[in-house]
């Protein structure tokens, strides 16, 4: 089975309306209404046993640490060669994990993963690719339908958590993330 989906929302819709699943999906992390983070912790909430490969252009350690935490088997770079593709596909879908040069130095195990990533909610980081924007507090606040002291609340944890003073330290995460991409979409 093969599915071709636009972004995280239309592969869930699919999903839902079809009665199997295909054996290994390959999700874009920068995906327009719904990103790849999103969509794959609705994956794996709705079915748990499901494989995946995150796909990204970006290859800082906080996406591929962030994906795998949240079950991906697999990450690769967007130009990967193909013979690479086709070999994280074969592993991912028969041993559930394919590790490549890139993440090899990463470790594996979602107790090790956890501990790298400082607990950062969906929210959150939907909030974080705002934080890259022109869109002042209140405007943020009001497309993600929250209240203004709700925005002050993300900011105070998100300071602490990523170790940042300001909006500037907020928006350089997001965009090593590579959380900016949807934000260009969500705020056109």
């Amino acid at each position: 089975m093969v599915l071709t989906a636009e972004n995280g929302e239309d592969l869930l819709c699919q999903l839902n309306a079809t009665k199997s699943l295909p054996d290994v999906f390959l999700l874009d992390i920068s995906m327009p209404v719904m990103n790849g983070y999103e969509t794959m912790t609705r994956l794996k909430h709705r079915w748990p046993d499901v494989k995946a490969i995150a796909l990204s252009m970006y290859d800082d350690d906080f996406p591929v640490i962030s994906m795998l935490s949240k079950g991906a088997g697999a990450f690769l770079p967007k130009d990967a060669e193909p013979e690479e593709l086709y070999a994280a596909i074969r592993m991912v879908n028969e041993d559930g994990a394919f590790v490549n040069t890139k993440v090899a130095h990463l470790p594996r195990s979602q107790k090790e993963l956890a501990r790298l990533i400082p607990n950062i909610t969906d929210r959150q980081m939907e909030f974080l690719a705002y934080c890259a924007t022109d869109f002042s507090y209140k405007e943020i606040a009001e497309k993600m339908g929250i209240s203004t002291r709700t925005v002050e609340n993300y900011c105070e944890s998100l300071f602490r958590k990523l170790e940042v003073n300001n909006r500037i330290g907020l928006a350089m995460f997001a965009i090593r993330a590579g959380l900016v991409i949807n934000v260009e979409v969500m705020g056109s």
